[in-house]
């Protein structure tokens, strides 16, 4: 039987070149090297396609941190800030041209302590009245009053009295009930002018419209337009915080009673 004989491959001059030039990078670890920053650079772009705006990386980590970082920030208090942002006010503005620091720390202090509303929760107006009514106490409890010009009483203490009053305005509709104007002003002939700014102050309007659904009743939910900037820290009576509390919860307001006016009675310190 004959055997064929294999003729061995001849490489021209330049495969033969290009084949030790790879054998030698081969050897000296150059093509590893360029294989690992090629997957590193794949390994780099597909994380990058993972993890961008609509990527599926990124949609999970939001679904799992996000409920996460809500229920923190619920837990939180800001109470505890209070005495740190004071402090840093304090420092900031006690060199600069503005005078009412303390009143803008103030401000904070009451933003720390703004009350909270479950989501939907309901509200009669009786009771946003009331926290009216408690707000203004508050208010004109700092006011200046000359104590010369008022009476004492038996004890020898001083008071005076702040009318505080709600109106409430029905908007007239052809068919259905129609929204609400409430309107809420004190009045106090005791106090003096340049202090008038605490009536500016705690004068509030708010409209309470109602949300139907498919001509079906809806609720009522405030519609307050107000808003809590740094200007207004100067000066941030207590009820304009409870009414963007109210707001921001969408509480459903229901109009339990109509105008109202109250006498308040504030005994001044000595």
């Amino acid at each position: 039987m004959n055997e064929t004989k294999q003729t061995p491959t001849t490489l021209d001059g330049v495969s033969s070149i290009l084949l030790n030039v790879y054998q030698q990078m081969i050897d000296d670890g150059t093509i590893e090297k360029i294989a690992r920053e090629q997957i590193a650079k794949m390994i780099q772009g597909t994380l990058s396609d993972a993890v961008q705006w609509n990527g599926p990386a990124r949609q999970k980590f939001k679904e799992r941190f996000e409920p996460l970082l809500i229920d923190a920030i619920e837990r939180s208090e800001l109470q505890n800030m209070t005495e740190k942002l004071m402090g840093v006010i304090n420092q900031a503005l006690q060199a600069s041209a503005v005078g009412s620091y303390k009143e803008i720390c103030d401000g904070i202090r009451a933003l720390a302590s703004a009350p909270r509303f479950e989501r939907n929760q309901t509200l009669k107006l009786s009771e946003i009245y009331q926290a009216y009514i408690h707000s203004c106490k508050e208010a004109f409890s700092d006011a200046y009053f000359d104590k010369s010009k008022l009476d004492q009483d038996e004890h020898g203490n001083y008071s005076v009295v702040v009318y505080c009053k709600m109106t409430v305005e029905k908007e007239k509709r052809y068919f259905g009930d129609g929204d609400y104007t409430l309107t809420f002003l004190p009045e106090c002939e005791d106090l003096d002018e340049d202090e008038h700014d605490f009536i500016i102050d705690n004068t509030f309007c708010v409209k309470v419209h109602e949300y139907r659904h498919y001509g079906e009743q809806g609720v009522r939910r405030l519609m307050w337009i107000g808003s809590l900037d740094a200007l207004s820290l100067r000066r941030l009576p207590e009820f304009a915080l409870y009414l963007q509390a109210a707001k921001d919860a969408g509480c459903n307001i229901v109009i339990d009673t109509e105008d109202r006016d109250d006498d308040i009675e504030i005994e001044l310190e000595e």
